[in-house]
């Protein structure tokens, strides 16, 4: 997901960037869980901003473990 985002040996696609981060989100990685909490709350790779859904994502990241969530 990060090579996406930041174009690292592929074109940028903040789409699949948002794609792969969320897999790994879902699998309970805690960075990746504060990753998804970024996407949501700047709108990058997402259909729409969404507050609600980057707290609940940062959240999952904190009780996971991730510090600056």
């Amino acid at each position: 997901g990060l090579c996406y985002y930041l174009g690292i040996g592929v074109a940028e696609d903040n789409a699949k960037s948002f794609e792969y981060v969320r897999q790994a989100a879902d699998l309970g990685n805690a960075h990746a869980q504060c990753a998804v909490g970024f996407f949501f709350g700047s709108g990058i790779g997402v259909a729409k901003k969404d507050a609600v859904k980057a707290m609940e994502w940062y959240l999952r990241a904190a009780h996971g473990g991730h510090a600056q969530a």
